[in-house]
């Protein structure tokens, strides 16, 4: 999702400011997209793009909040 809303397309833009969750092995990431990079860089250099929001990950052993017992 795109600022909440279902991206149409795996190549839709993003620009600084939008608020991007997805979804990833019954995981939820969401990250705030701070800046575009000029160039193809490493790792460290690609994380000062963007702010981490994502909830904890729950801890070994214990199911998600919406798991079926």
């Amino acid at each position: 999702r795109i600022n909440r809303d279902k991206a149409a397309q795996a190549s839709d833009q993003v620009k600084p400011g939008d608020v991007l969750t997805i979804t990833l092995e019954r995981r939820i990431f969401i990250w705030k997209v701070l800046g575009a990079g000029a160039r193809r860089g490493p790792a460290e250099e690609a994380r000062t793009l963007y702010e981490d929001m994502s909830p904890p990950p729950a801890p070994k052993g214990e199911a998600p909040p919406d798991a079926i017992p």
